[in-house]
């Protein structure tokens, strides 16, 4: 209990309590029964695949589109200006 953070000490009733206890027992199942998947060593596995095949692999690089930087005092005046 101490390692949880921002816990306030406090009084749990009987019926809270068993509350929580259903509400965790309803929850658990073994870890064997949880079906995990892993789509990057699936995507991976793919690409390696299709690079064995002769396929070719075009990868595509990822290009930012920032704005440009407008000084804001500027765009103030100029909007000033232009409702003068």
């Amino acid at each position: 209990m101490e390692d949880v953070p921002d816990l306030e000490d406090g009084d749990v009733g009987e019926t809270q309590l068993k509350l929580a206890e259903t509400l965790i027992a309803s929850l658990d199942k073994p870890f064997t029964e949880i079906n995990f998947e892993d789509r990057y060593r699936d995507a991976l596995l793919e690409l390696v695949e299709d690079k064995i095949g002769g396929k070719e692999i075009v990868t595509l690089s990822e290009e930012s589109e920032y704005a440009p930087v407008v000084d804001i005092m500027d765009a103030l005046k100029k909007s000033i200006e232009d409702a003068k």
